[in-house]
């Protein structure tokens, strides 16, 4: 397993399998959230592949402007819905306390939701 990606390198899908990795390796929310701080939050929200912009597109619109309460209003009914990349983007939020607490034990949960799917 490698370590995180350089800030500025695009996502390329394969970080999905480092966080299954990490998961299924037993590492702990906060150890997960370390590896991750070390990201831009704004690098780690994952687009939908849709061509009509919709709530996912919305919140990542609103994250580039640091708008986190519309980000986690729009991304949290998709993550409850079992929105795979809304439940990552949710989790790297927590990890990083970004518009809401820093919660490593929530950031763990929707991590541990996006990689069984």
């Amino acid at each position: 397993m490698t370590g995180p990606r350089p800030a500025g390198r695009p996502w390329t899908g394969s970080e999905d399998g480092q966080l299954r990795d990490m998961l299924e390796t037993g590492m702990t929310a906060r150890e997960i959230a370390r590896k991750l701080k070390r990201t831009p939050t704004a690098v780690l929200m994952v687009s939908s592949g849709s061509v009509c912009a919709g709530p996912h597109e919305d919140a990542r619109a609103a994250a580039e402007r640091g708008d986190f309460a519309t980000v986690l209003r729009l991304w949290h009914p998709l993550a409850e819905q079992g929105n795979s990349n809304s439940q990552y983007n949710l989790g790297a939020m927590y990890s990083q306390g970004q518009g809401v607490p820093q919660d490593y034990n929530e950031a763990a949960k929707w991590f541990r939701l996006t990689s069984i799917q």
